[in-house]
């Protein structure tokens, strides 16, 4: 009888879980590659990155048109799901200001998706450059902060080089717009030279 229960729950909690590229082609192999799999993969949804060669695949080994439109439904929503929980980085923030995108818009973004540095005077100064203001700023320095595990030196100077050459980019790109052209205000005179009026001598008193 206990076996049978920890059986039950060891099902119970599979089924809860994202099916694994080996068990949808289980599925296909089963012959549950049609509706009835489709309705399996919209409730679990799929654990693995989708692949063209592996639609085809299962198209092969006879999944239904619907069962793959199931598998590409899924892929869609897991990518937007982890799209949406990653926060945003400095490079993506410099970048978003200096592509010309409001500040009111990336405020937005930050609110929603939070940042993975604590941002310094120093990365302030170059938000400002690129086009970065007070709202923006705000904004910044209320944002939650998510960090990532580990990140290395290497790629943390990295960053921090294309950072600094993205700022310097759009201020010099907004230097260049903001930039009047001289204007001469010298006044123009068209002088056409008059042509002397000839008097022959005989007509001279």
């Amino acid at each position: 009888m206990l076996i049978f229960v920890l059986a039950f729950a060891v099902s119970a909690r599979a089924q809860q879980k994202p099916f694994t590229q080996e068990q949808v082609q289980g599925l296909v192999r089963d012959g549950i590659g049609d509706a009835t799999g489709a309705k399996l993969i919209a409730q679990r949804g799929i654990g693995f990155v989708l692949t063209d060669d592996f639609l085809q695949t299962l198209k092969s080994a006879g999944a239904s048109e619907v069962f793959l439109q199931a598998l590409r439904a899924a892929k869609g929503a897991q990518t937007a799901s982890s799209g949406a929980a990653k926060p945003l980085s400095q490079i993506q923030i410099i970048s978003l200001v200096a592509g010309e995108v409001p500040n009111h818009r990336v405020a937005i973004l930050v609110q929603d998706r939070s940042i993975d540095f604590e941002p310094t005077d120093e990365f302030f100064r170059q938000l400002r450059l690129a086009g970065g203001d007070d709202e923006l700023v705000t904004a910044l320095k209320s944002a939650k902060v998510i960090k990532p595990a580990g990140v290395a030196p290497a790629l943390q100077a990295r960053q921090t080089e294309v950072r600094q050459h993205t700022a310097r980019g759009a201020e010099l790109l907004r230097k260049q717009q903001f930039a009047m052209p001289k204007l001469s205000i010298a006044p123009r005179f068209n002088w056409i030279p008059k042509t002397p009026t000839y008097t022959p001598a005989w007509d001279i008193p």
